[in-house]
């Protein structure tokens, strides 16, 4: 039974209103947010040959900023010298020899300092000499300025009394009734394994859209009827880079079309099925050996099925575990389950939106397939919007999400290089999650001074300060830019999270 989005939201904003607050500092990161050194002393006149850290200018700045930091005993070469910026290593870019035996080093604020706030940070330098590392701490701090935006990338929703007004159509990327418009529920987005400039965005009822970032311009490549009738579609996935997979939502028949296989052709597809059954919600492909998993729904069994590309055989694997909330029950669009395989495919997350939590399903590397080592790693099914570590974190309806390689990871070389972001579609927030679990929140819930639920609302601005989503379902990254991409499903926008330096 469908309902409106105003239920909704006075439903979320009565959830919302007894949510106690979680605040960054309570938040304690595991081992993946260790420092890659330990801090040295910091004294006010350096013992004879050992190195100090005198001043750093400017005191604060963005990502990008050149920072100048002058002390003592730094070194004869550049390439000794690595400069740790809030646990953030950064190779130096020069070394200057100044006035009264005082030395300066130059380097730049990496990118990945922060959770999408403003923060103090610690600036330190290791010092390679005779063969051991000399490590020396500034006595102030370094205030690194969050210089991301959320933007309104294209497509349009009016709210009039409790409804949102906006023509499907293609366009161009304005905001008026004229420009290209989105169909309700939005779901995945992902971008094309060819073309670095374009998103394919899935409407729930059917219609394949394409995302033109060169050209600026929202056409649709197939409708509904072109696939399989009155069918809905819920999920995609690339199984090559000639082939898109869909998921057929039907519940007629284990005889009909279950998963779509879509082969490019030019601009557009050539359409066939892959396999047949039914209630398939979510579809996804191991980025290394290729089998196709699916997700069944409730009234089908909450089946984990596999598909072999080279036998044809599909195979059921087991039941996943997610049970709705008692008096959450089946809202059309607005429940299910996705599947996301991490980027080595040596595991993969089960987000349930029903049951508001994740779990974790490992991959046999020998017999190339699932197993059902389920992990409830975050959320513990309550429906709410608090951040923190593990299950004691709380999510509202999840929905996609997509994984990020997170270069301080790699300098630390942990085994673990991704940090992995979704849209908790309810809360209005886009949550990142780390390797150890730690969940924060990473865009939306801003604008505080409007009051309301924060939730709700279409607010562009700083991810964390001003922004704000509503039932965002659909999420994907340019590594290339450090750009993301939000589906906005009730105001039919396309939203981007960029950086401005």
């Amino acid at each position: 039974m469908k309902r409106t989005f105003m239920t909704m939201a006075l439903s979320a904003a009565l959830v919302l209103a007894f949510v106690p607050s979680c605040k960054k500092e309570d938040i304690k990161p595991g081992g993946q947010d260790k420092p890659i050194v330990d801090p040295g002393d910091d004294p006010e006149e350096p013992e004879a040959g050992k190195a100090a850290i005198l001043s750093f200018s400017p005191a604060e700045g963005p990502a990008g900023t050149e920072l100048k930091i002058v002390g003592k005993n730094l070194g004869s070469s550049v390439d000794d010298i690595v400069v740790i910026i809030n646990g953030r290593r950064v190779d130096a870019t020069d070394l200057q020899d100044l006035e009264n035996e005082q030395q300066q080093v130059s380097c730049k604020v990496p990118r990945g300092t922060t959770d999408g706030v403003d923060v103090e940070a610690e600036v330190k330098l290791s010092i390679k000499r005779d063969g051991k590392r000399e490590n020396v701490t500034a006595k102030s701090k370094f205030k690194i300025l969050i210089k991301s935006v959320v933007e309104t990338l294209c497509g349009y929703g009016s709210l009039q009394n409790g409804t949102i007004e906006c023509k499907v159509q293609d366009g161009s990327f304005g905001k008026t009734i004229n420009d290209a418009g989105f169909g309700e529920n939005m779901q995945d987005l992902f971008f094309d394994p060819v073309n670095p400039n374009i998103i394919w965005c899935l409407e729930a009822w059917g219609n394949l859209r394409k995302i033109d970032l060169n050209a600026e311009y929202v056409s649709t490549v197939a409708k509904s009827s072109l696939f399989s009738g009155e069918d809905n579609f819920y999920s995609m996935a690339w199984m090559d880079q000639n082939t898109l997979l869909l998921g057929v939502y039907q519940d007629k028949s284990e005889d009909n079309t279950g998963i779509l296989k879509c082969t490019r052709d030019g601009d557009s597809f050539v359409t066939e099925p892959l396999l047949n059954d039914k209630l398939v919600r979510a579809v996804a492909v191991h980025p290394i050996n290729k089998e196709v998993y699916y997700l069944q729904d409730q009234n089908a069994g909450n089946n984990v099925k596999r598909f072999d590309p080279e036998t044809k055989e599909t195979k059921t694997l087991f039941q996943y575990e997610g049970v709705p909330q008692q008096g959450q029950e089946d809202w059309n669009s607005y429940t299910g389950v996705k599947m996301v395989f991490h980027p080595t495919g040596k595991y993969a997350y089960i987000i349930h939106a029903k049951s508001c939590l994740i779990e974790r399903v490992e991959y046999d590397e020998v017999n190339k397939t699932l197993q059902p080592t389920f992990e409830k790693v975050v959320g513990n099914g309550s429906g709410e919007w608090v951040d923190g570590i593990g299950t004691s974190a709380q999510l509202f309806r999840p929905y996609q999400g997509v994984f990020v390689k997170n270069q301080r990871y790699v300098e630390e070389g942990l085994e673990d290089q991704y940090d992995f972001y979704l849209c908790d579609s309810w809360s209005g927030s886009i949550r990142k999650i780390t390797p150890d679990y730690v969940v924060s929140t990473f865009a939306g819930r801003g604008s505080e001074q409007l009051g309301g639920n924060l939730g709700v609302g279409d607010q562009d601005g700083h991810p964390r300060l001003e922004a704000r989503f509503t039932h965002i379902q659909g999420i994907t990254y340019d590594e290339a830019t450090e750009t993301f991409y939000v589906a906005d499903a009730y105001y039919r926008k396309i939203r981007k999270i960029h950086y401005i330096d």
